[in-house]
């Protein structure tokens, strides 16, 4: 007879392989816990904004974020940097998002052009991506280190160029975009194909070798506003098994100078279909990324929760503020656009200044939204064993890795940008472990189209 745990693998995975599913190496819905969750940005002009948020005022981080850019900077302080703001963070209880953003800095460094452009001929350069997946090992390990949870959210922008700007409008066929895997040299990604599917799964393969228990992120860039959500997930389909879905502001605004008004409803529709389309075909949660302070906070945390809970049954998982500015980090508005930063009428309760986006964290920390039911972490709990993280509190961006694959710190750059869950690790009955399984996989949505992912 099969021991409990080994009969509970056993029927995990037939019941698996009966429905077609691969699962992600992690569950990030219970890494989230029960609600949703919020974080900010830990740039470095804001300083100790982000503790003195929580241990003053009351706002639960459940994520901080930072950049790891192209910088020449010695390796060992890289890492000592990385490894003492992880520390910083583990007393905020909040989980490091490291954003790895280097294609395009890296290929600016001998290539010219626009930004697609830059980015497409980088990831056609061997000698730039060996460079590249050497930087991406340097941070894998180094998150590794910290010895919990963490997040490596990969190139925002540079998967959106793929699909909207390199010479096809709405290019769902990542197998269709040329890229140096293999034929960088790299000896951990030798035998992928040369193009963008080979070069997601080359990075999910390079985290199961150095770091298995770092969570990895790929960036679905909503370049549309919400339309063809079919090509995002279409690229997405042949690049592996992620553990989240990270995206940026979606825009719902109908005039951005007056972001304090309601969101435009159409947009609304648009968008939470977007988000339902690629959270599902992807079975992981979407996290927020850069959510703009003022219109985001002010609708979703105070006059429009019910859009909030909206876009929760739809797949979003967390929403992390941008927090960027000059002066005092109180004041800072939103950063992406000058009329997102318009100041309200005085008639208006938005205000639009970080103290006010903290002001409304601290008050749904009170009383945070619980995943409703029917959304994909609405099972988190039955699931069990989440971890709790640690991030940067009060740092700026880190850089890992130039062309030339030395690392280091960017602490002054405002332009920037565990483990698996082991069977039988908490005890229980047999029946109770088998139940686990069961939650876990429920969550997972098969995806049976013709050349999909779970084909």
């Amino acid at each position: 007879m099969l021991r409990a745990p080994a009969a509970l693998l056993f029927s995990a995975s037939l019941l698996a392989t009966s429905t077609g599913l691969a699962l992600p190496k992690h569950d990030v819905c219970a890494d989230l816990g029960p609600t949703l969750g919020v974080g900010v940005s830990s740039f470095s002009a804001a300083g100790d904004w982000p503790a003195v948020a929580e241990q003053q005022h009351g706002v639960d981080w459940k994520f901080l974020y930072l950049y790891a850019v192209p910088t020449s900077d010695p390796k060992p302080d890289v890492e000592a940097w990385l490894l003492d703001k992880a520390k910083i963070a583990t007393s905020l209880g909040a989980m490091p998002v490291y954003t790895f953003y280097q294609l395009l800095q890296l290929g600016q460094q001998k290539l010219s052009g626009s930004e697609a452009d830059v980015v497409k001929a980088a990831l056609a350069d061997p000698a730039l991506m060996k460079s590249y997946f050497d930087s991406f090992v340097f941070l894998l390990q180094t998150a590794a280190k910290t010895g919990v949870p963490t997040i490596l959210h990969v190139e925002p922008d540079s998967w959106g160029f793929m699909m909207w700007a390199m010479g096809v409008e709405g290019n769902a066929d990542a197998t269709s975009i040329p890229v140096a895997v293999a034929s960088s040299g790299h000896a951990d990604v030798a035998g992928f194909p040369d193009d963008a599917s080979g070069f997601g799964r080359a990075l999910l393969a390079l985290r199961d070798q150095h770091a298995p228990a770092v969570r990895l992120g790929w960036h679905a860039s909503n370049f549309r506003v919400g339309q063809k959500p079919e090509v995002v997930t279409g690229f997405y389909s042949s690049l592996g098994e992620w553990d989240v879905i990270f995206t940026e502001q979606p825009h719902l605004e109908a005039d951005e100078a007056k972001w304090w008004e309601p969101w435009d409803p159409t947009l609304l529709d648009t968008n939470v279909a977007w988000f339902s389309a690629v959270s599902a075909e992807a079975n992981v949660p979407i996290v927020l990324w850069q959510a703009q302070i003022g219109t985001t906070d002010f609708h979703f945390f105070d006059t429009q929760p019910s859009e909030l809970e909206r876009f929760a049954k739809a797949g979003l998982g967390a929403v992390l503020f941008d927090l960027r500015g000059s002066g005092d980090p109180d004041g800072y508005r939103a950063y992406e656009s000058a009329k997102l930063a318009t100041v309200p009428p005085a008639s208006s309760t938005a205000g639009g200044t970080a103290a006010d986006m903290r002001a409304r964290l601290a008050a749904y920390a009170k009383s945070p939204l619980v995943w409703p039911p029917g959304s994909l972490c609405a099972s988190a709990g039955a699931s069990g064993s989440g971890g709790s993280g640690a991030g940067g509190a009060s740092s700026g961006g880190a850089g890992s890795g130039g062309a030339s694959g030395g690392s280091g710190t960017s602490q002054n750059d405002d332009d920037a940008g565990c483990g698996c869950h082991a069977v039988g690790a908490r005890g229980g009955s047999f029946a109770a472990l088998l139940a686990l399984v069961f939650a876990a996989v429920a969550r997972r949505r098969p995806a049976p189209r013709p050349g999909g992912r779970c084909a």
